[in-house]
């Protein structure tokens, strides 16, 4: 009995050890096999398949460079992607938020952090945009537009606001110019104001 059990033994060891064996790939042929997928899933943009691809065979060789660099574009172009159509839909909030998560999640990404920089400008400049828009006097106009002026400078998002600066800039000197002719008025009103009155002395001085 004890020398039955032991051959049943024996023989589901050896049974166990050639399965084994066959489940676990060389790495070699690991390694060519994902190579293979990892090209159908890019010529089919499926890129987070691509990522989890990337990752296995980073797993298999941890050193190549080509490999982490493959992922790092592959991985700032689906933020960009996804990025911009938050802002398509004027959606600013959430695109930041949204390449905060990526940035928590890679933060070795430089690409990212550019990215957010991108999308924090937009929307101060979504902000300076509108406290112009509200401005009405002098001084609320004057600080809209040195806010908003070095920061649309130079940038191709500010180009649709161009036409609204320089219309405002020019409302600006126009204000001014009122402003300026209301006070020389004023000015010129007070010098008079003496001189008509030596003109009509009290009656007491009529008299003498």
């Amino acid at each position: 009995m004890f020398y039955r059990l032991f051959i049943l033994f024996s023989a589901a060891l050896i049974l166990g050890c050639g399965c084994s064996k066959k489940t676990v790939p060389d790495p070699p042929l690991a390694r060519a096999e994902l190579t293979l997928r990892l090209n159908d899933a890019l010529k089919l943009a499926r890129y987070g398949e691509a990522i989890s691809i990337i990752d296995k065979l980073l797993a298999l060789d941890p050193d190549d460079a080509d490999l982490m660099d493959m992922r790092d574009r592959i991985i700032g172009n689906i933020c960009v992607e996804r990025t911009q159509q938050y802002i398509d839909r004027k959606e600013l909030e959430k695109a930041l938020k949204y390449v905060q998560k990526q940035r928590r999640q890679y933060p070795m990404l430089p690409r990212l952090q550019i990215l957010e920089a991108e999308v924090s400008n937009l929307i101060a400049m979504r902000d300076a945009a509108a406290e112009l828009a509200r401005a009405k006097t002098i001084p609320e106009l004057t600080a809209a537009l040195e806010k908003i002026t070095p920061m649309a400078a130079g940038k191709d998002a500010a180009k649709i606001l161009a036409k609204d600066i320089q219309a405002r800039k020019k409302e600006l000197a126009a204000m001014r110019d009122a402003a300026a002719r209301k006070l020389n008025e004023a000015v010129q009103t007070t010098r008079q104001a003496p001189e008509a009155g030596d003109k009509n002395p009290p009656d007491g001085d009529k008299k003498r």
